[in-house]
């Protein structure tokens, strides 16, 4: 069960970004520039580099439950194999991102974006939203732990009274 969670962690983190498809629609070069400079300076050339290597760290974590003392084995045919794989999805997926933003906004539009974010305001922003995304996380976790501590009888109730079975873990 464990081994099965592990495995659709691994993928929930890398198919969002293999779903992108790479071919990518005529467009101005400039406002294709542009929105990848956003990118850049909003640290998401960082993020989908962090997470292809947490789906690369998470499956090398699987197979060596499999093969203990196995490491070494296991992180030369994960570099060889993954890792280019890895490195050329991470520049479609920026590639395809960076079409999202010019399919959304105009150029100049793209511009007033960047020039936020190279202002010390979006500097501010991009600085503090992993705090404040990690605090949301915290917050949604313990609200939605209350929200179903304060159901959880009733649900227990319901599935009784419904015939089913109660797993012992809810």
């Amino acid at each position: 069960m464990l081994l099965l969670r592990r495995i659709s962690i691994a993928v929930a983190v890398f198919v969002p970004f293999s779903l992108a498809s790479p071919v990518i629609a005529d467009t101005n070069p400039e406002a294709l520039k542009v929105a990848r400079q956003i990118l850049d300076v909003t640290d998401a050339s960082d993020r989908v580099n962090q997470a292809f290597m947490a789906t690369m760290k998470s499956l090398a974590s699987i197979i060596e439950d499999a093969n203990p003392g196995k490491a070494k084995e296991i992180d030369e045919v994960l570099d060889g194999l993954l890792a280019p794989v890895f490195r050329k999805e991470v520049a479609e997926t920026l590639q395809v991102t960076s079409q999202t933003y010019v399919d959304n906004f105009t150029l100049n539009e793209l511009k007033q974006i960047l020039a936020f974010y190279q202002s010390d305001v979006g500097k501010k922003l991009i600085e503090r939203q992993p705090a404040i995304m990690q605090k949301q996380g915290e917050i949604g976790q313990a609200r939605g732990l209350a929200v179903y501590a304060s159901i959880r009888e009733d649900l227990l109730k319901a599935l009784r009274k419904k015939g089913l079975q109660t797993p012992p873990n809810i």
